[in-house]
């Protein structure tokens, strides 16, 4: 996860973090500011959102898929906010 001040954008922060597949949640982590967060799930397509706003409610961005597959580690960057072209 990817947060902190403008200017400021590689530094780790913290919270909670819940995953949702589709409009379901299906897990949370809470993460420490500059540490990472890890969570088992099953193989599926799934969206990142932080407390509890969806992530429809990231900064009314859209959010990005985090796709799971089987017998592979999957590794993805949570930023609040739009990517910047």
């Amino acid at each position: 996860m990817v947060g902190g001040p403008v200017g400021e954008s590689m530094r780790r922060g913290g919270g909670k973090v819940v995953v949702y597949s589709g409009r379901r949640r299906v897990g949370a982590m809470h993460v420490k500011p500059g540490h990472r967060g890890r969570i088992a799930l099953l193989p599926g397509n799934y969206s990142l959102g932080l407390d509890n706003r969806p992530p429809t409610q990231l900064l009314g961005c859209q959010p990005k898929l985090a796709t799971v597959r089987a017998s592979e580690t999957t590794n993805y960057t949570l930023s609040y906010g739009c990517d910047v072209p």
